[in-house]
């Protein structure tokens, strides 16, 4: 498993407080769910990858590769295995060859570093998840609870019946946003280096 995309301070800045020596297990705990749902549903690991692609070579000479952002190509390569010379520009490759040529691209593409954006959304759930009260987290719908003549009703979301660490509607909007786009005129085979 990967390291969660949230950290405890961040949590703890979330809450607006220390997390106690018994609650960081189980705030560790949802961070990891929650970063492995947001990275399924984001397509995106978050973290420099190694990719391997044959991709087509537009009219223009341009090749799109399919993972973003492009940090580094290792190696540019004919179907029959012979080098081609290439220039990197901001996103995408210009290669010399015909365009309906194939070209197989090294490359590796990501993020450096977890965005701001997903570590606080992330947090903010993670809060969420452990404020969900014991009642709702056992199954329980609503409350009543009655003292004399006053009687109090309290009902849960659905979220929160259960207990379950799930993405909010928020949390994977946020994930879509973070999806690799497709060109539509970009041929992919192979995949990732491991």
């Amino acid at each position: 498993m990967s390291a969660p995309l949230v950290d405890i301070e961040d949590i703890e800045a979330a809450l607006g407080r220390t997390l106690s020596d018994e609650e960081k297990p189980r705030a560790l705990f949802v961070a990891d769910k929650l970063s492995e749902a947001f990275r399924q549903r984001a397509r995106q690991s978050f973290t420099v990858e190694t990719y391997v692609h044959r991709l087509k070579v537009d009219a223009g000479g341009r090749v799109f590769p399919t993972r973003a952002p492009l940090v580094e190509v290792l190696a540019v390569f004919t179907d029959e295995g012979a080098p081609v010379a290439y220039e990197k520009r901001h996103g995408f490759l210009f290669v010399r060859a015909w365009c309906s040529d194939f070209v197989v691209v090294t490359y590796t593409a990501g993020l450096t570093e977890v965005p701001v954006a997903v570590r606080l959304q992330l947090a903010d759930s993670v809060r969420r998840v452990l404020l969900i009260p014991d009642a709702a987290a056992q199954g329980a719908t609503q409350v009543t609870e009655t003292t004399g003549p006053f009687t109090q009703s309290r009902q849960y979301a659905t979220w929160a019946v259960g207990g379950q660490a799930l993405l909010s509607p928020d949390d994977q909007a946020l994930a879509d946003s973070y999806r690799p786009r497709r060109a539509g005129h970009v041929w992919v085979m192979g995949g990732r280096l491991t």
